[in-house]
């Protein structure tokens, strides 16, 4: 058993004999090591997550406008984050992408209002690496809504009313 020279309150070391790697708690803890854990989010759906977490964490980056809309681009980042995971991946709309977009064309009420939507989906979506365009644009309509303009890299949204 290994020994460990302590000081005490006298000015002579004592010492003391310490468990050593044969200590009932080492055996237990060396006997029982952390195997991989089995949820969602191991495998072969961190690659998905991690791009997921990458995208959105852009968008919330992104340089917020200053313009007299009363919608802004943190609001529209907020609501469509849902509906990234369709842009990029397929698959089905979630429904809170719905409830995003319906919530967005509710608050833009103004063509400025709109035009400022617009502005940040399009620089947005512009961040968003492997985002399909065509899959952005069938979007309202698979949610039964309609947008006034195509979702592209170079939409003039100063022409939305």
């Amino acid at each position: 058993m290994p020994t460990i020279l302590l000081m005490e309150n006298s000015s002579s070391p004592t010492t003391r004999n310490c468990p050593g790697p044969t200590h009932a708690l080492y055996k237990k803890a060396r006997a029982s090591p952390i195997r991989g854990s089995h949820n969602k989010l191991s495998g072969k759906n961190m690659p998905k997550v991690g791009l997921m977490l990458l995208l959105v964490s852009m968008l919330v980056a992104a340089v917020p406008r200053h313009v007299n809309a009363a919608i802004t681009c943190e609001e529209v980042t907020y609501y469509l984050i849902p509906c990234i995971g369709y842009g990029v991946f397929g698959g089905t709309v979630a429904p809170s992408c719905c409830t995003g977009i319906k919530t967005l064309d509710a608050a833009a009420k103004t063509t400025e209002d709109r035009r400022e939507k617009c502005n940040c989906v399009k620089e947005g979506a512009a961040r968003i690496p492997g985002l399909n365009y065509t899959r952005v644009n069938e979007i309202p309509g698979l949610r039964g809504t309609t947008c006034p303009y195509k979702v592209t890299p170079d939409v003039d949204c100063s022409k939305v009313n």
